[in-house]
């Protein structure tokens, strides 16, 4: 298994549309092959931030995931959408 936690920042005047945008990956995500949880939670303590936490069969499923056309079109939106690059940390379970 592979847990994935992604720290997004909305670039200023953007928050609403990159909280549209994680929420409308929900469905289209847990509905992909290997997904066992995604879940975008907005940031506690900065405004305009997202973490979202989603965990993973397997990398395999997880980089399946990454070219996905609801992710590709993510990732273009992002663009414009985000003050940065998001942020990811890729942690995989000790056996």
């Amino acid at each position: 298994m592979i847990t994935a936690i992604a720290n997004l920042q909305a670039a200023p005047g953007q928050e609403d549309r990159v909280r549209e945008q994680a929420l409308s990956l929900v469905a289209p995500t847990l509905a992909e092959p290997g997904c066992l949880s995604y879940q975008p939670y907005p940031h506690p303590e900065t405004p305009g931030a997202w973490i979202v936490v989603e965990s993973w069969a397997d990398r395999a499923s997880f980089d399946a995931h990454l070219t996905s056309p609801h992710m590709t079109a993510a990732f273009e939106a992002g663009a414009e959408l985000l003050a940065g690059p998001p942020q990811l940390q890729l942690l995989t379970e000790l056996v």
